[in-house]
């Protein structure tokens, strides 16, 4: 594993947009995710309350979409020096993979936000938005898919050993 100036350069460059753009998108990201989490419980947990940072997000939710580019650089390492080029399919099959990680963490919000109220009978459950933790669902989301993408990439290591050179 050799990281080159351009690599750690473009590495960089990627950190400070994503740290950007995880300030600037908060809102947005936290109303998707709530409202993937109401319709995965179909529509039986309702949420009240304010948004914990409303105009230019919290700084915590732009460290941890920061830690995508250098998860990625991280796993994309890991392949061998011959299937370097191949970095779309690397990025196609890491945004894949972020993204079913992404849905079942909401999957597993709404469950648990379901499954804890020992009284349910129907109705609607009222819960404070600030129950659902933004930076515990990408961040866990971000590591599945850190451990997906290294295995998957350990393996074509591995493989593209054995393989014979032409």
């Amino acid at each position: 594993m050799i990281i080159t100036k351009k690599q750690i350069t473009w590495t960089v460059i990627a950190t400070l947009a994503f740290y950007v753009a995880g300030r600037l998108l908060y809102e947005p990201f936290y109303r998707l995710t709530l409202s993937l989490i109401t319709t995965f419980s179909g529509g039986n947990i309702k949420f009240f309350g304010k948004f914990p940072f409303w105009f230019i997000g919290d700084p915590l939710f732009g460290l941890v979409s920061a830690a995508i580019p250098i998860s990625f650089l991280l796993d994309f390492l890991i392949l061998p020096r011959n299937m370097k080029l191949n970095i779309r399919a690397t990025v196609l099959l890491y945004a894949i993979f972020l993204t079913v990680f992404y849905l079942a963490v909401c999957y597993y919000e709404s469950f648990y936000l379901v499954a804890r109220n020992d009284f349910y009978n129907g109705q609607p459950i009222m819960e404070n938005l600030r129950e659902v933790d933004l930076n515990i669902v990408l961040l866990c989301s971000i590591i599945l898919t850190t451990i997906v993408i290294g295995v998957i990439n350990s393996v074509k290591r591995l493989t593209a050993k054995r393989l014979p050179t032409t």
